[in-house]
């Protein structure tokens, strides 16, 4: 098992991306932006992330580290 980050893992490509990981057994830790996030899953963690605010990116590390 891997822990593997997804940014913009709550709708389209991101999201197939989410499931397809979550279904082979990977710890996943998915950002959205805009979408609420449908999959709900013991090994899926969800961060809002916009990657145009600067100070959410630096904290983006903490979050994945709890």
């Amino acid at each position: 098992m891997r822990n593997i980050v997804v940014i913009g893992g709550s709708s389209g490509i991101g999201k197939e991306i989410v499931q397809i990981l979550s279904n082979a057994g990977n710890g996943v830790f998915a950002t959205y932006r805009n979408t609420t996030p449908e999959i709900s899953s013991g090994n899926v963690e969800y961060q809002f992330l916009d990657v145009t605010e600067d100070e959410i990116k630096l904290n983006l590390p903490d979050e994945i580290h709890g």
